[in-house]
């Protein structure tokens, strides 16, 4: 198994196929990641997925092909993937289609994956039709989040100036504003500023504990918070990374239907006052349905675990029902008043 190797052959594929990369449809985009995964398909596996191919801005749907690499336990290179994604729009241009993946865990399974691909709806519609993009991705688990951002986006340039006065800070209840702000207004290494950020999160993860029922999302949460502090190791956090996205898609693709409609009841069941407490500020197209705020909270998670990483750092704004403005303020401290106690790293 050999990650670069094998994008280098996507690489040379699209190259030969004479269609450039913008071009490709899904049909052809299949077809080239059959042949790398022929190639080589020695530890890890290959998926299609339709659903949301962003995660900031508006949600448009698309194909995601991901040819992913699971290294050896004995081998210290943390895991990688390489996607191809199409990109068709919102809903309403792209088609109502329930979202769906299908994965190929060995060469014996191409047919059956291909056959399948094949006969789904979505596929039947765009299988032949340019997209409106296309992008290759290529990435090691650390230093990406697929389900998480979207690959496309950076920060909207249109977005104006950030204006807070110290009233505000000591008052406000929107959390996005607030961490927009503190960005904008920060004169230290960026690192550091990841860094206090993410611990935040990490807490907010905390405050929400009973909406995390899955081990694999909170030992993310565990992991992340001794990485931060270089008591854990870079694939540790890379293999916890992993376990706790598949433990978000969970969700998304019904993969533990017994276990979701226990959890479901499970927070059905608790009292009004203690939900309450770990949701911040809904709005009317907010799902506060049990199972809704299951899933969000496995995904900000996986989001709070990979802060460091986000681009752009404003996606994890959209988990603002979990994000706590007076945590925010106890662990920042008040930035218009600079004292000792303020965060360093």
């Amino acid at each position: 198994m050999n990650p670069d190797a094998s994008r280098e052959r996507l690489e040379a594929l699209i190259a030969s196929s004479g269609v450039p990369l913008a071009s490709l449809t899904p049909r052809e985009g299949l077809e080239l990641m059959l042949r790398v995964y022929r190639d080589d398909p020695a530890d890890g596996y290959l998926t299609c997925s339709w659903g949301i191919v962003t995660r900031y801005g508006r949600d448009e749907l698309g194909f995601n092909l991901t040819r992913w690499f699971q290294p050896p336990d004995d081998d210290p290179t943390p895991p990688a993937d390489l996607s191809l994604i199409f990109k068709f729009g919102p809903r309403a241009e792209a088609g109502d289609f329930p979202g769906w993946m299908k994965w190929c865990a060995g060469p014996e399974d191409l047919t059956d994956f291909r056959a399948t691909i094949e006969a789904s709806p979505p596929f039947k519609v765009w299988a032949n039709s340019p997209a409106a993009d296309v992008v290759l991705v290529f990435e090691d688990i650390v230093s990406s989040a697929h389900a998480l951002f979207d690959c496309w986006g950076i920060r909207d340039p249109s977005r104006p100036i950030v204006k807070m006065a110290e009233e505000e800070w000591l008052r406000s209840d929107d959390v996005s504003l607030m961490l927009r702000w503190f960005r904008q207004e920060w004169r230290g290494e960026e690192a550091d500023l990841d860094r206090i950020i993410q611990r935040y999160c990490l807490a907010c993860c905390r405050r929400i504990w009973p909406l995390l029922p899955q081990e694999e999302s909170r030992a993310g949460v565990e992991v992340a918070e001794r990485f931060i502090d270089g008591l854990a190791t870079r694939d540790e956090f890379a293999r916890a990374e992993w376990l706790a996205e598949g433990a978000a898609f969970a969700f998304d693709f019904d993969t533990e239907p017994e276990s979701i409609a226990r959890w479901c009841d499970e927070v059905s069941r608790l009292p009004p006052e203690e939900l309450s407490a770990m949701i911040h500020s809904p709005r009317p197209e907010d799902d506060l349905s049990p199972r809704g705020l299951l899933s969000h909270a496995a995904y900000f998670a996986d989001g709070a675990m990979c802060y460091h990483s986000l681009m752009p750092k404003e996606s994890i704004e959209s988990y603002r029902l979990f994000l706590s403005a007076p945590l925010l303020r106890e662990m920042l401290g008040n930035p218009f008043r600079p004292s000792s106690d303020q965060p360093r790293e």
